[in-house]
């Protein structure tokens, strides 16, 4: 009985799911060519080369010609940047994630055939821990609706 009650809590204290943001609703088609050779233009980009480099012997797995490229900046910290398979251009997230109190979930949250983009916990370790969801443009992270 106890445990029914717990569970009647935790689905009245969650949002509804028909309001979140949902990977369908962002769709894109895959590029399917070869990866072009990561753009390593600034001193910071350098710095990631083997992560970006590694990265790019892969294959399309965000936005449909994106390869997201992650690496720790910390205990619990994920950082990264997204790599355009297609011109080669790198560009850094523009925040880092981390701190969530769900386990569960991967600190970032992407399909192949999508422009959606969540992030589950804090950005730049700052409140709320949550799940953050952003739209991909091609060029920025645009935050969703009553973020």
């Amino acid at each position: 009985m106890l445990r029914q009650a717990t569970l009647a809590l935790a689905l009245l204290a969650t949002p509804a799911l028909a309001d979140q943001p949902k990977f369908s609703y962002y769709p894109t088609e895959i590029y399917n060519g070869k990866v072009a050779k990561p753009i390593l233009d600034t001193a910071d980009k350098r710095n990631f080369r083997t992560r970006i480099n590694d990265a790019a012997k892969g294959r399309p797995d965000f936005a449909g010609h994106f390869i997201i490229v992650k690496w720790g900046c910390g205990a619990s910290c994920l950082g990264g940047a997204v790599l355009d398979a297609r011109s080669g251009v790198v560009e850094f997230l523009p925040w880092s994630v981390c701190c969530s109190s769900n386990f569960d979930l991967e600190p970032l949250d992407y399909h192949a055939d999508s422009r959606l983009l969540i992030a589950n916990g804090m950005l730049n370790e700052e409140e709320p821990d949550t799940a953050h969801y952003f739209e991909f443009d091609g060029t920025r992270f645009q935050p969703m609706t009553g973020q």
